[in-house]
């Protein structure tokens, strides 16, 4: 909640400043109350998103850009510009944040004053964003979900920076030293193609990949429920039909209008999923890949069940069906890969240059020398902000997909 949803609609329009403005929306939500995160998180957050900003003085020596005067949408992989934004110096500026202030009362009543935190979250992450859309006025409202976080780099959403930063909000700054619990996490589930490749007809081509769409969810449902839905960065959860019915059924979430419960046979899901979780030592990485291990078994042996007792198997021929042979080739047919590597390589803290150094040796050194050369960049004299960890964030994502694919691993806190 540090930065408001609004928060490229009200910068330098009305004398107020965005966390001002946030603090306001957070009173509206009844959570004034809740401690301040920490600002690394944040700080990480942005770094993974926007690279650096340049030291130019255009506005005592800062880059001061009016997305009302001049609204920029970038696309964050091929850096096109979003056709069709016009001027939307025109604005009723007072009716759009009235409108924002009254979807907020609106998510506020949704988590009402007896939820707990994790309810709380939930109704959060997914009515927050819908909510203002719906009372936004119509010029500003199809680009809602892609209002920019960072007008001077608007290659992503404000939501989105919202849920990167939450997802590391257990950074802690001692003195100066950055130290953090958050662990990449990434799973798969396979063979994929192997297990698809067995289809011969067209329905068993869907169901085939329905149920690894489904079990993907099982496998991330430890996860969600320890951490959240905003632990998980790829894919993204929001708005996905089986997290809805999840949401709905399990803790009791009143879905938006765009909520697609209705949905859950669609196979939207890949047979992967990468995550950051909070898992500082070895034994929490251990006992969460067993616990997603687990979830993906029971699911297959409730599966299993579920087809002996629907009648397929003809009452007469149902003793003499090995079901725990059944139960066995099924668990074999899919197995379940993962790799847990922490963002912190040792007891040392958290630096760009000491994630550098940790992974000389475990990828390309041309990698390297240009994450070197940018980190270099980051702490010179021609760019605002210095060298953060999330600069780095593509390597350790690199770094976490060799590892799942390496026939040895070797921890790099550890050494084991």
């Amino acid at each position: 909640l540090h930065d408001p949803i609004d928060k490229p609609l009200v910068l330098m329009q009305t004398g107020v400043r965005h966390e001002e403005r946030a603090r306001r929306l957070q009173e509206l939500l009844g959570l004034a109350d809740l401690p301040d995160a920490s600002p690394a998180s944040d700080h990480v957050a942005s770094a993974m998103e926007r690279a650096f900003v340049p030291e130019r003085a255009t506005d005592g020596g800062r880059i001061a850009l009016d997305f009302l005067q001049n609204p920029e949408i970038r696309h964050p992989f091929s850096g096109r510009r979003l056709e069709g934004l016009g001027d939307f110096s025109d604005l009723a500026l007072d009716r759009a944040t009235s409108g924002v202030e009254d979807a907020v009362e609106v998510v506020a009543d949704r988590i009402g004053e007896e939820a707990d935190f994790q309810q709380a979250f939930f109704t959060l992450w997914r009515t927050l964003l819908p909510a203002p859309r719906e009372r936004a006025p119509a010029a500003v409202a199809p680009y809602w979900p892609v209002l920019p976080a960072d007008t001077r780099i608007p290659d992503h959403g404000v939501f989105q920076h919202l849920t990167v930063t939450s997802a590391f909000s257990g950074m802690e700054m001692v003195g100066e030293d950055l130290y953090t619990d958050a662990t990449f996490l990434l799973v798969t589930l396979g063979p994929a193609q192997a297990f698809i490749q067995q289809a011969r007809k067209t329905q068993d081509l869907y169901w085939g990949s329905a149920l690894l769409s489904r079990l993907t969810w099982t496998a991330m449902t430890p996860v969600v429920e320890r951490y959240g839905p905003d632990a998980v960065f790829f894919p993204d959860l929001y708005g996905q039909p089986l997290v809805d019915k999840w949401l709905h059924e399990h803790h009791g979430i009143s879905l938006p209008a765009d909520g697609r419960v209705s949905d859950t046979t669609v196979p939207t899901l890949p047979n992967r999923f990468f995550a950051v979780v909070e898992a500082g030592d070895r034994q929490a990485r251990a006992d969460l890949l067993g616990d997603i291990e687990a979830a993906v078994h029971e699911r297959l042996d409730a599966l299993a069940g579920a087809v002996f007792d629907s009648g397929v198997v003809p009452e007469e021929k149902q003793g003499r069906v090995p079901t725990d042979a059944v139960a066995h080739h099924l668990r074999d047919a899919l197995s379940v890969h993962g790799v847990a590597l922490p963002y912190q390589p040792g007891d040392a803290p958290l630096t760009a240059t000491g994630v550098l150094d940790a992974a000389e040796g475990r990828v390309g050194g041309g990698e390297l020398a240009a994450l070197r050369e940018l980190v270099n960049v980051a702490d010179g004299p021609e760019t605002r902000y210095d060298a953060s960890p999330g600069h780095v964030y593509s390597l350790l994502h690199t770094l976490t997909e060799k590892l799942l694919a390496a026939d040895e691993v070797t921890c790099w806190t550890c050494g084991s």
